[in-house]
């Protein structure tokens, strides 16, 4: 079973993440089309309570869903706000 703790430990350590990158990561069962949605589903709803909670930054690039912590985002605003005053 896997955990939000153990989930985000992972995209901490990892980021930028793909969904498919985390679900192998994980090694959660993916062998056929129906094991990869289930793994997908129970994915998808940890990374929505993660996003909710404002742990985690998700993006859609097409039909793709890449998420990384929310420290890098604050990191990344600010170095953009930095930027702007030199």
């Amino acid at each position: 079973m896997i955990t939000k703790k153990e989930i985000y430990k992972i995209i901490e350590r990892e980021w930028p993440l793909h969904t498919s990158e985390l679900i192998k990561l994980l090694n959660l069962p993916a062998s056929n089309e129906r094991e990869y949605k289930k793994s997908l589903a129970r994915l998808k709803y940890h990374l929505n309570k993660l996003s909710s909670e404002e742990k985690i930054v998700s993006k859609k690039l097409g039909r793709s869903l890449v998420f990384w912590p929310t420290k890098i985002e604050k990191l990344r605003v600010a170095h953009e706000l930095l930027e702007g005053l030199f």
